[in-house]
C-alpha cells in the first residue's frame, strides 16, 4: 500500500506500531490528528478505516517521524521525518535524563520510562507507593524513601511479569491521560484497581515532562507522551512474544 505521507519504511517504528492493537495504537492516533499539522486524518485510509488504527500503521508512523523533525529541515527531506531513534534520543536529552546516547534505542527508552515512574513517585501517597511497589514485586524498600531505580530498572530488564504489569500501568496512565479512558482490561480485579489509582500520579509526570519542553517547540507535546507510551509497548509486545503475559492480566486476581 502507498502511503499518502512520506514515510521512512526502514524505520524501526513502523514495525514497531504493526504490532500493536487498535486500542494500543489509539492514543498514538489522538495526540496526532488533534494537531494542525496533522494529515492522518485527511487520508482515505484513515476516512475508510478509522477506528481500526491497524490498518494505517504506516501513516501513523509517518507522522510520528515528521513530528519528530524539525520543521525547517523536514523541507529538504522532502516532507519526511526522521528516524525513531533521532526522536527518542531528543527526548531523552530535552528531559535531561543522564543517559549515553549511543545506547540502543531501546535502552535509552527504559531510562525515560525510569524517569517518569521517578517524578510520580514524587507526587504518589504512601498507598500508592505501595501499591506500585506491589504490582512490581520490589520486596524491601522504603515507601518513605527515594525511588528505588536499580531495583525498578533489574525487574523491568527481568522482562517477567512484573514488569509486564509496570508496563501496563504506564500504558494506562497514557491513554487515560490522552483518551479520558484507560485500556479495556478484563477480569484481573486488583491490577485494574491498580491501573486506576496510579493513573493519575504517572499521568501527572508525563504532563510535566512535555510542559517542561514545550517552550522548545509544540512538536514535543506530541513526541514525548508518544516516546512514552511506545516505549512501554515495545516491552510489552516483546513480553507477548515470549509467553510471558500468558493472560494472567486477564484472570482473576
Amino acid at each position: 500500500m502507498k502511503s499518502e505521507i512520506p514515510v521512512i519504511l526502514d524505520d524501526e517504528l513502523v514495525a514497531l506500531l504493526r504490532d500493536f492493537t487498535d486500542d494500543e495504537l489509539a492514543p498514538l492516533v489522538e495526540l496526532v490528528v488533534k494537531q494542525l499539522t496533522s494529515q492522518l486524518d485527511l487520508t482515505e485510509q484513515y476516512r475508510q478505516h478509522s477506528p481500526k488504527h491497524s490498518k494505517y500503521s504506516d501513516l501513523l508512523a509517518a507522522e510520528l517521524q515528521k513530528f519528530g523533525a524539525n520543521t525547517f529541515a523536514t523541507v529538504f527531506r522532502k516532507g519526511r521525518g526522521v528516524y525513531y531513534r533521532v526522536i527518542v534520543q531528543d527526548v531523552a536529552k530535552s528531559l535531561k535524563l543522564n543517559v549515553n546516547l549511543k545506547r540502543g534505542t531501546d535502552e535509552i527508552e527504559i531510562q525515560i520510562l525510569l524517569k517518569v515512574l521517578e517524578n510520580a513517585w514524587e507526587k504518589m501517597s504512601e498507598a500508592e507507593r505501595a501499591e506500585l511497589l506491589a504490582q512490581a514485586g520490589v520486596d524491601g524498600a522504603s515507601i518513605s524513601a527515594a525511588f528505588p531505580t536499580m531495583a525498578v530498572l533489574a525487574i523491568i530488564k527481568a522482562g517477567g511479569f512484573a514488569s509486564y504489569k509496570i508496563m501496563l500501568i504506564v500504558v494506562n496512565a497514557v491513554c487515560k491521560l490522552i483518551l479520558g479512558r484507560g485500556l479495556p482490561l478484563a477480569a484481573n480485579a486488583a491490577l485494574a484497581k491498580c491501573m486506576g489509582v496510579l493513573a493519575g500520579p504517572i499521568g501527572w509526570a508525563i504532563s510535566i515532562g512535555w510542559a517542561l519542553v514545550d517552550i522548545a517547540g509544540p512538536a514535543y507535546r506530541v513526541t514525548v507522551p508518544a516516546v512514552i507510551h511506545i516505549a512501554a509497548m515495545r516491552q510489552i509486545v516483546a513480553m507477548r512474544r515470549a509467553g510471558v503475559c500468558d493472560n494472567r492480566a486477564e484472570k482473576s486476581a
